[in-house]
């Protein structure tokens, strides 16, 4: 429940990990990192972050997956480097299938998946961004052509529509600007808007979001395909 993988030049990093029993090294596994909110944070407390149903839920559509939820300190560039230098180190001690490294984050892990893909959208297959905004320049993730699916409900209480509705729309044009054709973006670049039926709770929309988005198959469907 509560790893620590150190770094160089990084302060220790907290994670939660599962590796099947089934693992063996001789075949390759897929990779899903999931980064969690604020309150998943390791100022909260260890395994703050299991509280996040996102890599449990992923056990229902990937058996050879290896699962890691780190336990951010900030959503800013400390745990930017974080994310990253956990997926560099699995990718060395395992044996993984570059083709199905999937990386998602909820809220301020979501801005935190975002700054990711600005630095290091290379090491990544899929990307999944949910109820959150998409901070930085999209030109890196354009130029690998990583599949981003953003989720978010249409009266989140955090964050607003219209942001995610610009990051899409600019990352459609880039790839238009490209010369892609608008079938290929749209394998490229999702728009997923809940709106207020989907979620039919009294809470938030934006805390209802975390449990709802974690149990619907097209959205875990679509990432981890």
């Amino acid at each position: 429940m509560d790893e620590i993988l150190q770094v160089p030049n990084l302060d220790d990093i907290h994670f939660s990990m599962r590796v099947p029993e089934s693992y063996d090294g001789n075949n390759a596994y897929a990779l899903y990192i999931h980064v969690p909110g604020g309150s998943g944070w390791y100022a909260q407390g260890v395994g703050a972050n299991l509280e996040s149903q996102f890599v449990f839920a992923a056990q229902n559509y990937v058996n050879d997956v290896i699962l890691i939820t780190p336990q951010p300190v900030d959503y800013l560039n400390t745990t930017v480097d974080m994310v990253i230098a956990l997926t560099e180190w699995a990718l060395n001690e395992y044996n993984i299938d570059p083709q199905r490294v999937y990386l998602s984050g909820y809220s301020f892990g979501g801005e935190t998946v975002s700054l990711v893909m600005v630095k290091r959208p290379e090491l990544y297959s899929r990307v999944l961004h949910m109820a959150s905004r998409w901070d930085g320049s999209v030109g890196a993730l354009v130029e690998q052509k990583v599949p981003v699916m953003m989720v978010i409900g249409d009266d989140d209480e955090y964050y607003r529509v219209s942001d995610v509705e610009r990051a899409y729309l600019g990352l459609r044009r880039k790839y238009e600007s490209k010369g892609l054709a608008a079938e290929e973006i749209d394998e490229l670049v999702v728009l997923d808007v809940k709106t207020d039926d989907y979620f039919n709770v009294e809470a938030s929309q934006h805390d209802a979001g975390a449990d709802l988005f974690a149990s619907d198959s097209e959205i875990m469907g679509w990432l981890l395909r």
